[in-house]
Protein backbone atom coordinates (compact mmCIF):
# COMPACT_ATOMS: atom_id res chain seq x y z
CA UNK A 1 0.00 0.00 0.00
CA UNK A 2 1.22 3.64 -0.92
CA UNK A 3 0.15 6.75 0.58
CA UNK A 4 0.15 10.01 -0.74
CA UNK A 5 -0.77 13.62 0.83
CA UNK A 6 -3.97 15.13 -2.03
CA UNK A 7 -1.34 17.41 -3.29
CA UNK A 8 1.11 14.37 -4.14
CA UNK A 9 -1.77 12.53 -5.37
CA UNK A 10 -2.78 15.43 -8.05
CA UNK A 11 1.01 15.96 -8.74
CA UNK A 12 1.33 12.33 -9.82
CA UNK A 13 -2.35 12.45 -12.08
CA UNK A 14 -0.42 15.66 -13.92
CA UNK A 15 2.83 13.64 -14.85
CA UNK A 16 3.51 11.31 -17.62
CA UNK A 17 1.79 8.26 -16.01
CA UNK A 18 -1.50 9.91 -15.46
CA UNK A 19 -2.90 7.36 -18.26
CA UNK A 20 -2.46 4.61 -16.25
CA UNK A 21 -2.31 5.90 -12.42
CA UNK A 22 -4.68 8.26 -12.67
CA UNK A 23 -8.22 6.09 -12.27
CA UNK A 24 -6.28 5.07 -8.71
CA UNK A 25 -5.87 8.32 -7.86
CA UNK A 26 -9.20 9.66 -9.01
CA UNK A 27 -11.68 7.91 -7.53
CA UNK A 28 -9.76 8.38 -4.23
CA UNK A 29 -8.99 11.87 -3.83
CA UNK A 30 -11.92 13.88 -4.63
CA UNK A 31 -13.29 14.47 -1.23
CA UNK A 32 -10.01 14.80 0.74
CA UNK A 33 -8.49 17.73 2.46
CA UNK A 34 -4.87 19.01 1.89
CA UNK A 35 -3.15 17.40 5.26
CA UNK A 36 -5.32 13.88 4.94
CA UNK A 37 -3.47 11.05 4.18
CA UNK A 38 -4.11 8.75 0.76
CA UNK A 39 -4.41 5.19 0.74
CA UNK A 40 -3.60 3.63 -2.89
CA UNK A 41 -3.51 -0.01 -3.37
CA UNK A 42 -1.70 -0.96 -6.77
CA UNK A 43 -1.52 -3.64 -8.45
CA UNK A 44 1.67 -5.64 -7.61
CA UNK A 45 2.46 -5.53 -11.61
CA UNK A 46 2.69 -1.86 -11.19
CA UNK A 47 5.44 -2.27 -8.98
CA UNK A 48 7.53 -3.88 -10.44
CA UNK A 49 6.70 -1.68 -14.06
CA UNK A 50 7.26 1.74 -12.09
CA UNK A 51 10.02 1.04 -9.79
CA UNK A 52 11.00 4.85 -9.98
CA UNK A 53 8.08 6.24 -9.68
CA UNK A 54 7.73 4.88 -6.43
CA UNK A 55 10.84 6.60 -5.25
CA UNK A 56 10.54 9.59 -7.42
CA UNK A 57 9.40 12.08 -4.84
CA UNK A 58 11.52 12.20 -1.88
CA UNK A 59 14.19 10.23 -0.47
CA UNK A 60 13.71 7.40 1.80
CA UNK A 61 16.20 7.18 4.55
CA UNK A 62 17.83 3.75 6.07
CA UNK A 63 20.08 3.57 8.70
CA UNK A 64 22.46 0.49 8.50
CA UNK A 65 24.42 -1.26 11.89
CA UNK A 66 27.05 -3.67 10.55
CA UNK A 67 30.26 -3.71 12.52
CA UNK A 68 32.62 -4.89 9.20
CA UNK A 69 33.28 -1.72 7.03
CA UNK A 70 33.86 -4.00 3.65
CA UNK A 71 29.99 -4.52 4.54
CA UNK A 72 28.85 -1.13 5.08
CA UNK A 73 30.65 -0.35 1.78
CA UNK A 74 29.16 -2.92 -0.34
CA UNK A 75 25.55 -1.98 0.94
CA UNK A 76 26.12 1.40 0.07
CA UNK A 77 27.43 0.58 -3.42
CA UNK A 78 24.49 -1.66 -4.04
CA UNK A 79 21.94 0.94 -3.28
CA UNK A 80 23.84 3.41 -5.33
CA UNK A 81 23.77 0.55 -8.56
CA UNK A 82 20.12 -0.04 -7.46
CA UNK A 83 19.11 3.70 -8.71
CA UNK A 84 17.07 3.55 -5.60
CA UNK A 85 16.34 7.28 -4.10
CA UNK A 86 17.86 6.03 -1.28
CA UNK A 87 20.06 7.99 1.59
CA UNK A 88 21.69 5.56 4.14
CA UNK A 89 23.39 5.93 7.85
CA UNK A 90 25.99 3.62 8.57
CA UNK A 91 26.84 2.55 12.31
CA UNK A 92 29.84 0.09 13.44
CA UNK A 93 27.39 -0.79 16.50
CA UNK A 94 24.24 -0.94 17.74
CA UNK A 95 24.61 1.08 21.19
CA UNK A 96 25.65 3.48 18.94
CA UNK A 97 22.77 3.24 16.73
CA UNK A 98 20.13 2.88 19.48
CA UNK A 99 21.19 6.01 21.37
CA UNK A 100 20.93 7.83 18.35
CA UNK A 101 17.13 6.49 17.62
CA UNK A 102 15.88 7.46 21.43
CA UNK A 103 16.92 11.28 20.84
CA UNK A 104 13.41 12.85 20.02
CA UNK A 105 14.90 15.19 17.54
CA UNK A 106 16.32 12.43 15.67
CA UNK A 107 14.88 12.47 11.91
CA UNK A 108 14.03 8.21 12.20
CA UNK A 109 14.81 6.41 9.44
CA UNK A 110 12.19 4.32 7.16
CA UNK A 111 14.01 0.95 7.65
CA UNK A 112 16.85 -0.64 9.89
CA UNK A 113 19.30 -3.25 7.81
CA UNK A 114 20.66 -4.85 11.51
CA UNK A 115 23.58 -7.52 11.61
CA UNK A 116 23.17 -10.07 13.67
CA UNK A 117 26.63 -10.59 15.03
CA UNK A 118 27.45 -7.63 16.74
CA UNK A 119 29.32 -6.16 19.99
CA UNK A 120 27.96 -5.08 23.06
CA UNK A 121 24.74 -5.64 22.04
CA UNK A 122 23.96 -8.31 19.57
CA UNK A 123 21.16 -7.76 16.70
CA UNK A 124 18.66 -9.80 18.44
CA UNK A 125 18.63 -8.26 21.39
CA UNK A 126 19.02 -4.60 19.81
CA UNK A 127 15.58 -5.75 17.51
CA UNK A 128 14.00 -6.53 21.03
CA UNK A 129 14.80 -3.44 22.14
CA UNK A 130 13.05 -1.46 19.38
CA UNK A 131 9.99 -3.71 19.42
CA UNK A 132 9.86 -2.16 22.62
CA UNK A 133 9.73 1.55 22.41
CA UNK A 134 6.58 3.17 20.99
CA UNK A 135 8.61 5.80 18.93
CA UNK A 136 10.62 3.39 16.78
CA UNK A 137 8.35 -0.26 16.84
CA UNK A 138 6.86 1.14 13.58
CA UNK A 139 10.48 0.86 11.92
CA UNK A 140 11.07 -2.09 9.49
CA UNK A 141 14.02 -3.92 10.27
CA UNK A 142 15.70 -5.93 8.13
CA UNK A 143 17.87 -8.58 9.04
CA UNK A 144 21.14 -8.26 7.15
CA UNK A 145 23.28 -11.35 8.10
CA UNK A 146 25.61 -13.94 7.08
CA UNK A 147 24.05 -16.11 8.22
CA UNK A 148 21.12 -18.48 6.74
CA UNK A 149 20.40 -20.65 9.59
CA UNK A 150 16.68 -21.53 9.72
CA UNK A 151 16.55 -21.10 13.31
CA UNK A 152 17.71 -17.41 12.68
CA UNK A 153 15.08 -16.50 10.48
CA UNK A 154 12.46 -18.03 12.71
CA UNK A 155 13.62 -16.27 15.72
CA UNK A 156 14.00 -12.62 14.03
CA UNK A 157 10.66 -13.13 12.33
CA UNK A 158 9.00 -13.83 15.60
CA UNK A 159 10.48 -10.76 17.37
CA UNK A 160 9.02 -8.49 14.57
CA UNK A 161 11.56 -8.18 11.57
CA UNK A 162 10.15 -7.13 8.36
CA UNK A 163 12.26 -9.39 5.87
CA UNK A 164 15.71 -11.34 6.47
CA UNK A 165 18.61 -10.74 3.76
CA UNK A 166 21.89 -13.16 3.98
CA UNK A 167 24.70 -11.46 2.59
CA UNK A 168 25.22 -12.31 -1.01
CA UNK A 169 29.08 -12.30 -2.43
CA UNK A 170 28.61 -9.02 -4.77
CA UNK A 171 26.99 -5.96 -4.65
CA UNK A 172 25.18 -6.79 -8.47
CA UNK A 173 23.12 -9.78 -5.97
CA UNK A 174 22.85 -6.91 -3.55
CA UNK A 175 21.75 -4.24 -5.68
CA UNK A 176 18.91 -6.75 -6.97
CA UNK A 177 17.63 -7.89 -3.51
CA UNK A 178 17.73 -4.85 -2.35
CA UNK A 179 15.30 -4.27 -5.34
CA UNK A 180 13.12 -6.88 -4.75
CA UNK A 181 12.75 -5.64 -1.38
CA UNK A 182 11.93 -2.24 -1.63
CA UNK A 183 9.38 -3.37 -4.54
CA UNK A 184 7.17 -5.32 -2.04
CA UNK A 185 7.92 -3.31 1.21
CA UNK A 186 7.73 0.06 -0.17
CA UNK A 187 7.31 2.37 3.14
CA UNK A 188 7.52 6.07 1.31
CA UNK A 189 9.27 9.20 3.67
CA UNK A 190 6.55 11.31 3.49
CA UNK A 191 4.18 8.82 5.26
CA UNK A 192 5.75 9.39 8.34
CA UNK A 193 3.86 9.91 11.88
Amino acid sequence: MLQFTKNKAQKAIKNSLSLILAPYFQVFSQNLSTNHRLNILLPKQMLYLFPNFLFMSAALRCLLIDDDQDDQEIFTLALEESGLNMQCKTYNNTSEALQELLKTDTLLPDYIFLDLNMPRINGIQFLTEIKKISRLQHIPVVIYSTSSHPKDKEATQKLGAAAFITKPSGIKELSGLLKVFFQTHLQPAYHKH
